[in-house]
């Protein structure tokens, strides 16, 4: 890798990263480690964290974005270069609260090409907000104000094979998925459809120990006039108590719905199993 492609300036704040020897850039009073062998990577509360080897045997965690630990192949065993950016990751205080408004300034690993290897393909968001790669299915993205939730779905996506995960935060930068691993649909979620009285819902629930997230659609008779009027966004669930309704802002894409479950086997877990919408 050349000086220039070394060269990385990050926009945050204006706090740049500069080279200062070959294989490190420096951030501040930091020097970060920008070659070398990754022996572990492992999805965290705060970040995806890479343990890094160098030549000289010297062993480092860096944080990073949580599709580096995702990427395809693995850079687990692999040489790879990696590309820093500073970021915000949610602080030590949050005690792994998603949607904590605090967060913590650190130098964060974008980029992880593997030396000999194809460059990953990182999600890419568009105009509402998307946290989904290009070769990725769009069943459900919208922006909650300055972050944004999508999930995503493998284009083979059915009741046997590929993968459906949840992603949350800001548009380019997922601090979020679940589940961590790419399981398929009827092992990532449950999801159904529910009929009320002029209108209806449909709703697709993930689950993080008794945390649950749940991507919903709606439409009933809201208006002040009883006119129809939509409704989407994400309820975060505490123990099966909704405690937070993260509203979508603006253009909305969804698939949810009775067809899309049937295709991709999602359905409740229970019998019992299901979501009232919150008051728009």
């Amino acid at each position: 890798m050349n000086r220039l492609q070394r060269m990385i300036v990050a926009s945050f704040l204006g706090m740049p990263l500069i080279v200062s020897a070959q294989g490190t850039t420096q951030s501040g009073a930091l020097h970060k480690p920008t070659e070398g062998r990754v022996t572990n990577a492992v999805v965290g509360d705060r970040a995806c964290y890479l343990t890094l080897q160098d030549d000289l045997g010297r062993v480092s965690e860096e944080y990073a974005t949580f599709e580096i630990c995702e990427q395809k192949p693995s850079v687990i065993g692999q040489r790879v270069v990696l590309t820093y950016k500073m970021g915000e990751v949610n602080a030590q205080s949050c005690g792994g609260d998603p949607i904590c408004a605090q967060h913590d300034r650190v130098p964060l690993v974008v980029h992880a090409r593997i030396l000999n290897g194809p460059k990953p393909k990182a999600p890419t968001p568009d105009a509402s907000g998307r946290l989904c790669a290009h070769d990725e299915q769009v069943v459900f993205a919208c922006k909650t104000g300055e972050k944004a939730v999508s999930v995503c779905a493998s284009p083979e996506a059915s009741q046997t094979s590929g993968y459906i995960q949840y992603r949350f935060g800001k548009p380019g930068a997922p601090e979020m998925t679940l589940p961590a691993t790419r399981l398929i649909p009827p092992q990532a979620a449950t999801g159904a459809t529910e009929t009320y009285s002029g209108g209806g819902a449909a709703w697709l629930r993930f689950r993080q120990g008794t945390t649950r997230y749940v991507a919903y659609t709606g439409i009933g008779r809201w208006g002040s006039k009883g006119e129809t009027r939509e409704v989407a966004g994400v309820v975060v669930e505490q123990s099966r108590v909704a405690n937070r309704n993260l509203k979508c802002v603006g253009k909305v894409t969804s698939l949810l719905g009775p067809d899309w479950f049937e295709q991709v086997g999602i359905q409740r877990q229970s019998p019992d199993e299901s979501f009232s919408l919150p008051a728009p």
